[in-house]
């Protein structure tokens, strides 16, 4: 995402991977913005995110499983 915005949500992002022939998901933040919210990120293990050239690997389990 670049030049983003996310106000006012549950949930700013939520990572994971959908099926296992996917693979992890990897999303790149450049310029994103994120305030008021309840839970910042969730971010599944083995997925990552880059923030401003900064990585967060994720620690979570089973997301798909709360998320769908």
């Amino acid at each position: 995402m670049i030049d983003s915005k996310v106000i006012a949500c549950n949930y700013g992002l939520v990572l994971l991977q959908k099926k296992p022939e996917y693979g992890p998901s990897i999303m790149i933040l450049k310029n994103t913005f994120m305030l008021d919210l309840k839970v910042e990120m969730l971010i599944e293990d083995n997925c990552k995110v880059n923030v401003n050239d900064s990585t967060i690997y994720g620690k979570e389990k089973n997301l798909g499983e709360i998320f769908y």
